[in-house]
């Protein structure tokens, strides 16, 4: 009998999966075929449940930092510099990203 495609998903995540998948992971932004790999690999490895606690600790203490202010010109220039370099996030081939609960 063929093994359910979330737990072959879940046998084939890597570490390196999984640092591309954190962000996505942290703000509940992945697939939920992803998230059952990420949970799995994330419950055998130490030193990648570290990391994205590390990465989540990261995220929480720099949200409380206080929001610099620019002036309306500095703001227009920055998003012309930024949307002319914007590189649409690679996602891994196999655990994608998608708010869609799509498996």
């Amino acid at each position: 009998m063929a093994a359910d495609p979330s737990e072959q998903a879940a046998r084939m995540m890597t570490c390196r999966e999984v640092v591309e998948c954190t962000t996505a992971y942290l703000e509940e932004y992945i697939r939920d075929s992803a998230r059952v790999s990420m949970d799995v690999h994330l419950a055998v490895c130490a030193g990648c449940r570290t990391y994205v606690n590390q990465i989540a600790f990261v995220r929480e203490a720099t949200a409380l930092l206080p929001r610099p202010v620019f002036p309306p010109a500095e703001q227009a220039r920055l998003r012309q510099y930024f949307a002319q370099r914007h590189h649409p996030l690679r996602q891994p081939k196999q655990f994608g990203y998608g708010g869609d609960g799509a498996g």
